[in-house]
């Protein structure tokens, strides 16, 4: 939960933050998520075994400049990058992985 709360937490913040239905929006999400933990972790516990290698391999197929960004994400990196990030989102939700990145946050 460090790196959630460190650097996804502030950004968020950051983005909703000028628009007060957006700001509304993001803080409900970030109580439902926080109230559903023990479900997840639950979920997480089931399926970490099955997942990690999908995981392991989604990760070594993408190119360097994402591999950058996944062990340190630089919003700079992001935009310039966007295209290559979200083809890998969209490989690890393919795996469902949205249950496993819970555990690196």
């Amino acid at each position: 939960m460090g790196y959630w709360n460190s650097k996804v937490v502030p950004r968020f913040k950051k983005i909703f933050e000028k628009n007060s239905a957006k700001k509304a929006a993001a803080a409900e999400a970030c109580k439902t998520f926080d109230e559903s933990k023990e479900t997840i972790n639950k979920e997480i516990e089931e399926k970490k075994t099955e997942l990690q290698p999908k995981v392991v391999e989604t990760y070594e197929a993408t190119s360097a400049e994402v591999k950058a960004l996944v062990r340190d994400p630089k919003e700079a990196g992001l935009k310039k990058n966007s295209a290559a990030v979200l083809k890998y989102l969209e490989a690890l939700v393919g795996i469902d992985i949205y249950i496993y990145i819970y555990i690196y946050i």
